[in-house]
């Protein structure tokens, strides 16, 4: 079978070529409409590669394309000959019969040159198959990926003119309007975020903080929060297996210690009964974890369209950055370039919402930030600036109870400081949690209070809890750093 492969002549359209070629030569407009969806490596014969490349340097320099400049410039490249010489160069010319044909053509030739590429990686899909001795993960997820790239809609590139996109966008405004959606974006279920950020949009959100602040809490429970209103979720947890993942969120359903699924004795019958009656209920939430203790940017590229090709995951969650690898020839801080981008690309192109984890450099504890209370900002995400650009929005968590210590004074864990009208700790044991939004691609920087329970993994916003929020100052003193 693969030496019948071999023997067969691969899709093309020489005489198409040459008119495209031909009627570029003739018509300026033809130039412009060609050059918008072909590349050199569409071509199937190479001297039709050799004289699109020359057509390419003539565009880019902005001088004309016809058979005098076409034939002088393969000349001062030593490939006129080459080519078939000015000869061959006419009869691509007595080839047209109509300029107003070069779309179409072009198109003909794109889509022959995408069937040659998907021919090629299919051959050489089949070779690795029979030969290859490592992990079938290693031959199929680059496959995929190559695969999606030549498949991918064309109708995504290039420009599309105002009046079109506003159509769009006014149907889809409509559709909502009359759906009754409050927020543009998915619901997390947290009341701050949903109006700061106006929901979970398509795009890359970043969550970040030292460690223990809370991070993955957060993220497990927006991944329940909307799994629980049938959104389909993927969730790749790097740095936690699946069963440390799922007692997190079995102890907020359940309302039961998480520490304690470490401890089953303990569990007793009623509470064995309580976990098998929620499990049951929530088992059926469209949630999907890939639980691999190592994942590349190549990887969570590949697998991340699967899921959402087969399983119409909106939200994908990365927990976290830094425990991913790209390439290791790179120093590390390009290596979390590259990788950011990877997740920024997965967020576009897959048209999610994308949640990804990141530490925080040490600088953050350094004593020259003991003014503003240790609070991070967005020159503390670690080990790259490319994160802050990538992403869309950012949000820290502080835990303040972390760094009272820190301070001098001995009021600012009391309920009448300056700071807080609410203790750092209340009396059931719930740590406050500042929700800091540093970025916000669709509005204003703010900061929110919440009370996180560490033991269910579950967070209350203050204003579920009292309706003394914040002194009038909060806002302002959050801002410009504390005073002593």
């Amino acid at each position: 079978m693969r030496k019948e492969m071999k023997d067969r002549i691969p899709p093309q359209a020489v005489e198409i070529e040459m008119a495209v070629i031909g009627a570029m030569m003739l018509d300026k407009d033809a130039v412009y409409r060609a050059m918008e969806i072909l590349q050199e490596d569409y071509f199937y014969k190479t001297a039709h590669q050799r004289i699109f490349n020359v057509m390419s340097v003539l565009f880019a320099k902005n001088q004309a394309i016809d058979l005098i400049t076409v034939s002088e410039q393969l000349k001062k490249d030593n490939r006129l000959e080459e080519v078939g010489g000015t000869y061959y160069l006419t009869e691509c010319i007595n080839q047209v019969t109509s300029t107003a044909n070069v779309e179409y053509h072009a198109k003909i030739i794109r889509d022959l040159a995408k069937r040659r590429k998907l021919i090629k990686i299919g051959s050489e899909l089949v070779e690795n198959c029979y030969n290859f001795r490592g992990e079938l993960k290693d031959i199929q997820e680059p496959f995929e990926i190559e695969w999606f790239n030549v498949c991918v809609d064309d109708k995504s590139k290039g420009f599309r003119t105002f009046y079109d996109l506003s159509i769009d966008t006014l149907s889809d405004l409509d559709m909502r309007y009359k759906r009754g959606d409050e927020i543009m974006g998915m619901r997390s279920g947290f009341g701050f975020i949903d109006r700061t950020l106006c929901g979970l949009n398509r795009n890359l959100t970043v969550i970040a903080g030292r460690p223990g602040m809370g991070k993955s809490s957060l993220a497990a429970n927006i991944a329940v929060n909307l799994a629980s209103k049938g959104i389909p979720v993927a969730i790749f947890s790097i740095e936690m297996d699946y069963r440390q993942l799922i007692h997190r969120i079995w102890a907020r359903c359940v309302k039961i210690d998480s520490q304690t699924y470490l401890r089953p004795k303990y569990l007793g019958k009623e509470g064995i009964e309580k976990t098998a009656k929620v499990s049951s209920e929530i088992s059926g939430y469209p949630i999907f974890i890939d639980d691999s203790g190592s994942l590349t940017g190549t990887q969570a590229f590949a697998r991340s369209r699967r899921v959402v090709m087969q399983e119409g995951v909106q939200c994908i969650i990365v927990d976290h950055l830094q425990r991913m690898f790209g390439d290791k020839s790179k120093k590390r801080v390009h290596e979390i370039e590259e990788l950011s981008w990877t997740l920024k690309t997965i967020s576009k192109d897959l048209r999610v919402s994308v949640l990804m984890l990141s530490q925080l450099n040490r600088s953050v504890e350094g004593p020259d930030r003991k003014g503003s209370g240790f609070r991070p900002r967005l020159s503390d995400l670690r080990e790259s600036g490319s994160i802050e650009q990538d992403a869309d929005d950012v949000l820290f968590l502080y835990r303040p109870d972390l760094y009272s210590k820190m301070f001098k004074f001995s009021k600012f864990n009391d309920q009448e400081s300056k700071w807080y009208r609410l203790p750092f700790i209340d009396s059931d044991g719930r740590v406050a949690v500042e929700f800091i939004v540093a970025k916000n691609r669709y509005g204003p920087i703010d900061t929110g209070l919440y009370y996180w329970d560490m033991r269910i993994n579950d967070y209350r916003e203050v204003s579920d809890l009292t309706d003394e929020l914040y002194l009038p100052d909060y806002k302002s003193r959050v801002a410009g750093g504390l005073d002593a």
